[in-house]
């Protein structure tokens, strides 16, 4: 009775420690698996569990036999014997008494625990055991062995952890097994009252027993060993050590022969070792052993001369194969096997009609970057401290009728920015963001900031189809991870004046936090006993949980990689994410590895998540990819056919930025397929470097050399090698029916193109835009430099990069400047539109508001107001500021120009050029008053000398406008060559 209460009591006592260590790790699985079921995917967390848990139990229970079994053998080959340890003691031994029963349990303990180390590194391994089970033929075979791609797909990613685990289960028994023998004077020389046993593997052991079954695990040993070599044949096959990635002709004809030579030959040192535990003669193992070490010097030396003697004298005929094999599998690897190729002739210009007939495209090009966006939404904006834009993204709407590319950036709550951080604060009442701000890439207010579509809060829209109607923003980039909703307490919605406005969750979202049991479970799973006290929970209350957005498709699908730039859009109403999901692998064959961990990359997956209510779907764009194809098997009710997503969803899909440039780094190298040219690197391309960084892909609605219509694209410029001027350009279409094509036009040879770094030196080389940025980087404000844009306008490139200026008091950049590039031509004005007309001779017709016009305001026209509201610069003490409003048009803005050069001469000494920048400024002012020019010789043609404008001299004023002019006479655009 006295044992069976104690039985009890342990039980009892272990019981609750067991549950108070592992307590929290269970409320965490349960409240998952809540989680899960509440979003749809209770099934396919149902099946990740049983994949861990049989592979956790199986791999525990195969090595715990192992083990065990071979303990058992050993202490069954010793019967009787006490353990001995070596020591001097009185009596000459140390022994340690133990029945046969208590060595059982202790054998049964020690071998159970060291099969569950096995057992717990397995539980994270469930991933490549799901998809070498569920992986199918593709159809395609390797070129050295012909067997099909699955194998290196599927299998043999597994094979790292098994040969591992093999390996450390064989160390855990032969350690063990080995420690018996010791303990038994079986192999250990010790002094038994004063005679030594000698120690020795033949014939001086006690028993054959004890022979055979050292000999026995040394031959598994060796049989792994043999195995790991045969293996070893097919990893070669995507080895990056070489030349290229893959075999080449010493690998082919030497390293391979000898891998199969190493694996017999450690298969037959495997049979000689058993032959000498059998024998009891060490003669046989011996021979093996010799044996292996001859091949394996052989492995290690002769692929290596064979390289230096036979294929580097003669290295691109030898590799001239395998260098072919290589560049197909890097292409099929990295999906550019079906880029489409088109050559420019390089020799068409552009004119006036070529930029009406691309007005599409001029309209939509990006003048604000992320960058200076995002600082000038931070200001106007955020309203309260607690709200943040994390970033803008790029998309495009259907607006008036016409595609417009827009810049959208979320207003999240920051919880970490609450003036009082409570619990009931962070996790009951401010609980979303809300709302975004949208505005077109290109179009400017009067002050230099940008328009914006949608904007304030609660969010006011301008145009139609932009309505928000549920603009509650509960899952996002920067959500807290946890919080409470459709409680007693009130949550705050949106501040309106002095006022707060609060509102209640109504949506699904997450797990039901109604009733005792689950509050328990919760608050455990959160270590917060508010959660258990809470007056304010009732029927309704919903805990949300994983709400930052990579944590939740994380949490879900843990076997799929993940774009770094989740997008937000609108949809009749609703604001959703859409992120872009990748299936990598680093083992297919012959493909090059880029420095990422993988030489293999698809992107089947678009996944959409509701911001308000955290809906959650996995959308199949390419279902035949091998990897996707085989998790859609292992977890049928996780994705979604992509005819099932909305088409108002499928119209803002993309092909993602991440993918893009590692798609564009590979072609770089790769678009080169024939192998001599590819070996001497003769037309190897770069990635454009502008400044300190590498020119980075942009999105932009631009309409295609021989398209008919304007498409959203990502684009990104190729240089030569070692060069500046353009080789290429490549493309990656977005819309539909074309999304995720490649293209990739190709400048002649012959012909120069000016690259962006070569572009970039001409604009910062320019006097004009040198002088005008150096007068505003200084006293008070700072000039930012946006990006330079590549422009593809049929088969020519413009150059165009935006110029801002920030007051060094404040933080709101203003778009003051646009900057054109085009052939030999650089312009800088204060709209694009105006860049436009002195590179290329006559204002382009363009709607109000495009390209960086402003809106028409007081009666004017917009291109006329766009002339009169020059933007005004901070200007130093006692100076006029450049392009200063004035009621006279062009001509007066002119003067005041020339007028400007005169001054800078004056103060630099340079009287030749003050002399002539005083005689343009006479004509401009006569062509403003209206007067013709006197003929030469006249006095009024004389020019007089005209000291040096003072700092702090008044404008001269501009003539006022005769009631009807003549015609202007324009002077021919300052373009710098």
């Amino acid at each position: 009775m006295m044992r069976t209460r104690r039985f009890w009591l342990w039980l009892l006592v272990g019981g609750a420690l067991l549950l108070l260590l592992l307590g929290g790790r269970l409320a965490g699985l349960l409240t998952d698996l809540l989680w899960f079921d509440a979003l749809g995917f209770g099934a396919a967390f149902v099946t990740r569990l049983t994949a861990e848990a049989l592979l956790a139990l199986g791999v525990t229970l195969g090595a715990w036999g192992f083990l065990y079994l071979n303990l058992r053998v050993a202490l069954a080959r010793t019967p009787g014997r006490p353990l001995l340890l070596p020591g001097q003691v009185p009596g000459g031994v140390l022994s340690m008494p133990a029945t046969e029963a208590q060595l059982r349990r202790t054998a049964l303990l020690v071998s159970l625990g060291a099969a569950s180390l096995l057992g717990l590194v397995a539980l994270g391994r469930w991933p490549e055991v799901l998809l070498a089970i569920n992986g199918e033929a593709t159809g395609v075979s390797d070129p050295v062995f012909g067997r099909d791609l699955s194998l290196f797909l599927f299998w043999l990613p597994l094979v790292p952890w098994v040969k591992g685990t093999l390996w450390l289960l064989g160390f855990f028994t032969i350690g063990l097994v080995g420690a018996v023998y010791l303990l038994r004077r079986e192999v250990v020389a010790v002094t038994v009252e004063g005679a030594p046993v000698p120690l020795s593997f033949g014939r001086t052991i006690a028993t054959s027993g004890v022979r055979g079954h050292l000999g026995l695990l040394l031959a598994g040993a060796l049989l792994l060993l043999a195995v790991g070599y045969w293996i070893d044949r097919y990893l070669l096959l995507f080895d990056q050590q070489g030349l290229f990635a893959g075999p080449g002709y010493a690998g082919i004809h030497g390293e391979l022969p000898l891998l199969a030579a190493a694996a017999i030959t450690a298969a037959l040192a495997g049979v000689g070792v058993l032959v000498a535990a059998r024998r009891g003669k060490a003669r046989p193992a011996w021979v093996g052993f010799g044996l292996l070490g001859v091949v394996w010097l052989l492995l290690t030396f002769v692929p290596t001369l064979m390289q230096r003697l036979l294929v580097d004298p003669n290295e691109l005929e030898r590799e001239r194969p395998f260098l072919t094999r290589h560049i197909d599998a890097t292409n099929q690897a990295y999906g550019l096997a079906t880029v489409s190729e088109r050559v420019l002739s390089g020799e068409a210009g552009l004119d006036l009609e070529a930029i009406q007939r691309n007005r599409g495209t001029i309209n939509n090009v990006p003048l604000w970057d992320k960058g200076p966006l995002l600082e000038t939404f931070e200001q106007l904006q955020e309203i309260r401290t607690y709200y943040e834009f994390v970033s803008v993204d790029n998309d495009r709407y259907l607006i008036d009728g016409e595609l417009r590319q827009t810049m959208l950036s979320p207003r999240e709550l920051l919880s970490e920015s609450l003036p009082n951080r409570t619990w009931i604060n962070e996790v009951l009442t401010f609980t979303h963001g809300h709302g975004l701000t949208l505005g077109p890439v290109n179009q400017i207010s009067q002050e230099g900031l940008p328009e914006l579509f949608v904007q304030d809060l609660p969010p006011k829209t301008s145009k139609v189809g932009l309505e928000i109607t549920r603009p509650e923003i509960y899952f996002g980039e920067i959500a807290s991870d946890h919080a409470f909703v459709s409680t007693g307490t009130a949550e705050f919605d949106y501040p309106s004046g002095d006022q707060n406005i609060f509102a209640t969750y109504a949506g699904e979202g997450d797990v039901s936090a109604a009733g005792f049991w689950r509050r328990l479970l919760f608050a455990v799973r959160l270590g917060s006993i508010k959660v258990l006290l809470a007056t304010d929970f009732n029927e309704t209350t919903k805990l949300q949980l994983y709400r930052k957005i990579r944590d939740r498709v994380r949490q879900i699908a843990p076997f799929l990689h993940y774009d770094a730039d989740p997008y937000m859009v609108i949809v009749e109403g609703r604001l959703y994410w859409i992120m872009d999901a990748y299936t990598v692998a680093s083992t297919y064959p012959y493909s090059q590895e880029m420095g990422n961990g993988f030489n293999y990359i698809r992107n089947p997956v678009k996944i959409t998540i509701d911001a308000y209510n955290g809906t959650t779907k996995f959308y199949l764009i390419t279902p035949e990819e091998p990897l996707i194809k085989a998790w859609s098997k292992a977890f049928p009710s996780m994705f979604v056919p992509f005819a099932d997503m909305p088409a108002s969803i499928r119209s803002h899909l993309r092909h993602p930025e991440d993918y893009f440039s590692i798609q564009a780094r590979v072609y770089a190298t790769y678009h080169m397929k024939e192998p001599g040219i590819f070996y001497n690197k003769e037309d190897q391309w770069e990635l454009p470097v502008v400044g300190d960084g590498i020119l980075k892909p942009h999105y932009i609605v631009m309409k295609l050399p021989g398209a008919e219509q304007e498409e959203f694209i990502l684009m990104l410029p190729f240089t030569p090698r070692r060069k500046d001027n353009l080789a290429a350009w490549m493309v990656a279409r977005c819309d539909a029916p074309h999304l995720g094509e490649l293209v990739a036009y190709r400048f002649p040879k012959h012909k120069l193109i000016f690259g962006p770094r070569q572009v970039q030196a001409r604009i910062n080389q320019d006097p004009e835009i040198s002088r005008t940025t150096a007068l505003w980087d200084q006293r008070g404000s700072k000039v930012l430099w946006g990006n330079l844009q590549v422009i593809p306008i049929e088969e020519s490139l413009m150059y165009i990069q935006p110029l801002y200026i920030k007051a060094a008091t404040g933080k709101i950049p203003e778009l003051k400047r646009v900057i054109v590039g085009y052939q030999n031509s650089i312009a800088m004005e204060p709209t694009l539109e105006e860049a436009l007309q002195r590179i290329f001779g006559e204002r382009p017709e363009a709607r109000p508001g495009a390209a960086g016009i402003p809106e028409a305001e007081g009666g004017l026209p917009a291109r006329e107001a766009a002339a009169a509201l020059a933007p005004t610069p901070a200007a130093p003490s006692g100076e006029i500021a450049p392009d200063a409003p004035t009621a006279s048009l062009p001509l007066a803005r002119q003067a005041w120009l020339r007028y400007q050069e005169a001054e800078a001469a004056a103060r630099a000494g340079d009287w030749a050029r003050y002399g002539e920048r005083l005689g343009e400024l006479k004509t401009v002012l006569r062509a403003l008053a209206g007067e013709q020019e006197p003929p030469p010789g006249s006095d009024a043609s004389l020019a007089a000398p005209v000291p040096a404008a003072a700092p702090g001299d008044p404008t001269p004023a501009a003539a006022p406008e005769d009631p009807a002019p003549a015609t202007p006479q324009t002077p021919p655009p300052a373009v710098v060559p």
